[in-house]
């Protein structure tokens, strides 16, 4: 079966070639770039990170792109608003003032999943953490252990039109002047999956396409080469896939609890995913930067998940999992 065709990133390319110009410049032609290697030698210089998502429970709730560029991390992941809506959405000097340093600033942006109170969202959609008849039929059920968040059927044209079309999410990351995308639930394909089918699973497929085009949209539709596109977790995916196409598309891969594996909010016992670190290391072997955190508040348990982190050529960062405040790292 083939995969289910992805509209929107040919909506917005044919948008784009529609306005673009001529450039007529006369002279020697300049040497060409490649920009693939171009984003790997600027990802090369940096050697810590900082993800947050949300503001510290005991201030005002908001994110302060300010204060955790204060930090000094080579890298941010950052949601694009400091409330999550689009009222609180940074503006392109908030944002250029956090890369003034040198500093990369990635965007949190979840596409397999739906989330309330985000700029496109109409509480109208959902009743009782339900799907309405005003919702639209991309819209599913909630995530039990986020209720706020509805998986999506992150194939439709629908969805996808809220992410890559005019002035939608992408664009709005473009605008502020964000220098790349940190993609979360890319591993929802796992929830559409009939792993009792023993078909290929397609919706991997889809996802992989839509990764694919939310990196072509930005680097050739709105023109920025250099933007950088990470995905978090679902290493698994290079199984079912094309992987080599995948994998060019990526500058790098966030992973969470690699190491310390289970269901607590934080401090899990020691559990080595072992077979995810094989995955992972194929990611390592395409040159992409592997972004690791694992949510942990014991000392002992920080210091040994950095370790092994950085023995597997990973950089980590330790957290608590609602990401909602910087606690010293080892």
């Amino acid at each position: 079966m083939p995969p289910r065709l992805l509209l929107a990133p040919l909506l917005a390319l044919a948008f784009a070639a529609a306005c673009a110009g001529s450039d007529s410049a006369s002279g020697p032609a300049a040497a060409p770039i490649d920009p693939a290697a171009a984003r790997a030698a600027r990802l090369a210089t940096v050697d810590s990170w900082l993800y947050q998502l949300q503001g510290p429970v005991d201030g005002d709730g908001l994110l302060d792109l300010v204060a955790l560029d204060a930090h000094g991390a080579g890298l941010l992941v950052v949601d694009h608003s400091r409330d999550g809506g689009g009222a609180g959405a940074f503006s392109r000097e908030e944002v250029a003032a956090a890369q003034a340093d040198g500093t990369i600033v990635l965007a949190y942006l979840s596409i397999g999943e739906a989330e309330a109170g985000r700029f496109y969202w109409d509480d109208a959609w959902v009743r009782d953490g339900a799907p309405t008849d005003a919702a639209p039929p991309w819209l599913a059920g909630a995530n039990p252990d986020f209720p706020d968040n509805y998986l999506v059927e992150f194939w439709d044209p629908g969805w996808q039109e809220i992410i890559l079309g005019r002035d939608a999410y992408l664009d709005r990351i473009l605008a502020a002047g964000f220098d790349g995308v940190y993609l979360d639930r890319v591993d929802a394909w796992e929830d559409w999956w009939d792993f009792n089918s023993g078909l290929p699973p397609i919706e991997a497929e889809d996802m992989a396409l839509f990764v694919e085009a939310i990196a072509r949209t930005a680097r050739e539709a709105f023109g920025r080469p250099d933007f950088l596109i990470f995905v978090q977790n679902a290493p698994d995916i290079l199984e079912a896939v094309d992987a080599d196409s995948y994998l060019a598309a990526l500058d790098g891969l966030g992973v969470e609890d690699t190491f310390y594996f289970g269901d607590a909010d934080e401090d899990n016992p020691l559990d080595v995913q072992e077979r995810t670190l094989e995955y992972i290391g194929r990611f390592r072997e395409a040159g992409k930067l592997i972004l690791a955190v694992d949510y942990l508040l014991d000392a002992a348990k920080q210091a040994d998940f950095v370790a092994r982190a950085r023995a597997q050529g990973f950089l980590p960062f330790v957290a608590p999992r609602a990401l909602d405040r910087v606690i010293p790292q080892p």
